[in-house]
């Protein structure tokens, strides 16, 4: 982990925002517009510089070996993969080795094990907002309430596909204790907030529009 890359990744981004807010300013603009750009150029800056601060760390964990062990399996370089995620500050593209063993297996990707993310589209942050949402109103609704008030913007549709996934998970719970390891992929909140509505019947407008926040199979 390199500190100093970090801040410059991060610093270099808000010097280029804010340099170009100052050069294009007009002075004799009125206080309240000016303090309305700022604040807009503040919202689109930060979140970059965020984003490219959390790339630069996370890619001081890959793996840089061309051969490693994966439960005893060896397993080669083949290929670097890009990957689009949904995170807290947005949406980031993360370049990721990928490794294979046998010539038909699947790829594995160390850095995504490396920061939980395996198979995952959007952080657990991420998750967890969406489905506390859809457990109240529509994706749709979801979508518009976080382009106003948070840094990540999803499309309803990939608000849909994690609430599905989320659900599915919840649904195998209480059977069968479910599979583990994926609920421990996904955020305890919002499970809890699932289990509860699965099992509140005195609530049949809210487990309703639950599920039909999801999109079916």
């Amino acid at each position: 982990m390199n500190a100093e890359a970090m801040l410059d990744a991060g610093t270099g981004i808000l010097k280029q925002f804010i340099g170009e807010f100052v050069n294009r300013a007009d002075s004799d603009e009125s206080t309240v517009d000016l303090a309305k750009e700022c604040m807009q150029m503040l919202r689109t800056a930060v979140p970059q510089a965020a984003t490219a601060m959390f790339r630069c760390f996370l890619e001081s964990l890959e793996d840089t070996q061309d051969i490693i062990n994966v439960q005893g399996e060896v397993m080669r370089y083949k290929c670097t993969v890009d990957k689009e995620y949904e995170t807290f500050f947005g949406k980031m593209t993360l370049a990721r080795r990928g490794y294979q063993g046998k010539a038909d297996g699947p790829f594995y990707y160390p850095l995504d094990e490396a920061w939980g993310m395996a198979g995952q589209y959007a952080t657990a942050e991420v998750r967890e907002a969406m489905t506390f949402s859809c457990a109240h109103v529509t994706p749709e609704e979801t979508a518009a309430f976080l382009e106003k008030s948070a840094m990540f913007h999803p499309h309803a549709t990939a608000i849909k596909h994690v609430v599905q996934a989320v659900g599915d998970v919840v649904e195998q719970h209480p059977k069968n204790g479910g599979n583990f390891r994926m609920l421990a992929c996904a955020p305890a909140p919002a499970l809890g907030l699932w289990i509860s509505v699965m099992k509140n019947r005195s609530t049949p407008s809210l487990k309703r529009r639950t599920f039909l926040a999801a999109p079916s199979r």
